[in-house]
């Protein structure tokens, strides 16, 4: 097959599995959810306090190792913050293996939501003010995270 058919029939297929899988798996994950009879205010708080507060602060003392400025420092631990996709896989991987329980997997898939959405607000926000993400004198020197 010549390489630019194989690389146009990749694209396509990539595409479908875009536009169909990913939807429906989150679909399916959204409905292993019982919100109403598993959802652990306590465990959610809790475990969305203490790995993010860890996160954050790993994140802001490496922003400040590389002598970034707060600002960039604080737009990379936020960023660094967001769980997404990934935070839902895993967590629904460890639920199936049986390796947590249903209300820690609940609150592991709505943390994964919460940090995503305060991530994005954060950005926009950022933007919004006319702010830089990085220290861009820095990182023209020393190249992009």
């Amino acid at each position: 097959m010549p390489q630019d058919m194989f690389a146009k029939a990749t694209g396509s297929i990539k595409k479908i599995s875009l536009a169909l899988f990913t939807p429906a798996y989150f679909a399916i994950v959204g409905l292993e959810l019982d919100l109403i009879h598993q959802f652990d205010i306590a465990i959610f708080l809790g475990f969305l306090l203490f790995s993010s507060g860890l996160k954050i602060a790993g994140a802001l003392g490496v922003g400040k190792l590389i002598r970034s400025s707060w600002l960039a420092s604080v737009n990379l631990a936020i960023g660094l913050n967001a769980r997404g996709g990934p935070g839902i896989v895993l967590a629904t991987i460890a639920f199936g293996a049986g390796l947590i329980s249903e209300p820690f997997f609940v609150a592991l898939v709505l943390i994964a939501i919460v940090t995503s959405l305060v991530t994005g607000y954060w950005l926009r926000y950022t933007q919004a003010k006319g702010w830089p993400l990085l220290d861009e004198d820095k990182t023209s020197q020393q190249g992009r995270f």
